[in-house]
């Protein structure tokens, strides 16, 4: 019923509108994948590195774009880093809306996020995907939360039961979001071994995979990218790694 997304991973810059030249980028810094290297540090700091990566982050898209955030276990930061990566792409994309979905059982997204406006008592995943009610941008918006950066959440399971969200639903919830939102971000279940989660690697258009530099999380580690060169081995080559150190 709901088809999956094809993307192109070979070149992440043929996803822009061929009529936007004004920034001209390299494979290594442009893209989807150049905007989420210079957010998580991976680029240079530079003011003139700055300006580009606003630009680029700006650039004209022909169909929405899904990132997904996953994470070697609970508590390396995961959550915390789709709060933050969300939030600064949200600030300055100018065109078209950011979203982004918590998958996580916990559902602790939606309150880390600060919202300006009151969490809606029977918005989660859920609910969302199974109203069939939804028909205009208002419709999908009274259910998002929005932080001080127009960031704009669907809160996780936790928020109006425990079943797990399944591939359908989730296939559903990028539908809708997608008609009025360019970039969505997906905050991963804690294992990849989730069905959910197995579907969310083969519709996502880039991923940021966070893990920490302990004995405690590499089993979990080679785990997930055990499964991820299973479902899509590409996504190996192209994602942008978070190793968080804490001492």
């Amino acid at each position: 019923m709901y088809p999956v997304r094809q993307s192109n991973f070979a070149d992440m810059d043929a996803l822009d509108e061929q009529e936007d030249k004004e920034v001209e980028t390299d494979n290594k810094s442009g893209g989807l994948l150049g905007w989420l290297r210079r957010l998580t540090g991976r680029g240079s700091s530079s003011g003139a590195d700055t300006s580009e990566a606003v630009a680029s982050m700006n650039r004209k898209l022909r169909q929405p774009q899904v990132i997904g955030i996953m994470g070697s276990k609970g508590g390396v930061g995961k959550t915390s880093k789709t709060q933050v990566i969300g939030s600064i792409l949200a600030h300055y994309r100018t065109e078209g809306g950011v979203a982004a979905v918590d998958m996580d059982a916990n559902s602790t997204l939606v309150d880390r996020m600060k919202p300006q406006t009151e969490i809606p008592d029977n918005a989660s995943v859920h609910t969302f995907a199974h109203d069939d009610s939804i028909r205009s941008a208002a419709d999908v918006n009274s259910y998002l939360v929005l932080n001080e950066e127009k960031l704009a959440v669907l809160a996780g399971i936790g928020r109006t039961g425990s079943k797990p969200l399944n591939r359908d639903e989730l296939q559903r919830i990028l539908d809708r979001l997608g008609e009025f939102y360019t970039l969505i971000i997906l905050d991963f279940p804690g294992s990849a071994e989730v069905p959910v989660a197995v579907h969310a690697l083969k519709v996502i258009d880039a991923m940021v995979y966070v893990a920490e530099i302990t004995k405690s999380s590499l089993s979990a580690t080679k785990r997930d990218l055990k499964r991820i060169s299973q479902v899509r081995p590409e996504l190996l080559s192209s994602a942008t790694i978070i190793l968080n150190h804490r001492t």
